[in-house]
């Protein structure tokens, strides 16, 4: 006696059909916009260039600091940014740049600007 196989197409196999049926679409998160951000583009360049005076910035992340520089520098609004300023706040933008100005990765920037 001959074994029959059987014949089945491979539209309707069993090993077609997956055991779960559910797919699980990861979530996506939205990366927070930093203060500075929000302030250059709303065109508030006082406030930016606040955010990014603070001294932890200062300290902990000055290359960031530079960057909204060389954004206000290319908008041409630092002269804007530095606008109405008290003692205070000038004699900590100076004090940056002399603390950065000899960091070979920002000098080209701080004397532009």
């Amino acid at each position: 006696k001959k074994t029959q196989k059987k014949v089945s197409a491979y539209q309707f196999a069993s090993h077609s059909h997956s055991a779960t049926v559910d797919t699980i679409v990861p979530e996506l998160k939205h990366d927070k916009e930093a203060k500075h951000d929000h302030h250059l583009r709303k065109f508030e360049y006082t406030k930016a260039l606040d955010c990014v005076l603070l001294p932890y910035v200062v300290k902990k992340h000055p290359h960031v600091t530079v960057s909204v520089m060389q954004e206000l520098i290319r908008r041409r609004a630092l002269h804007k940014a530095f606008r109405g300023r008290d003692t205070k706040s000038l004699i900590q933008i100076l004090r940056f740049f002399v603390r950065n100005l000899a960091d070979y990765r920002f000098t080209r920037v701080l004397i532009d600007a």
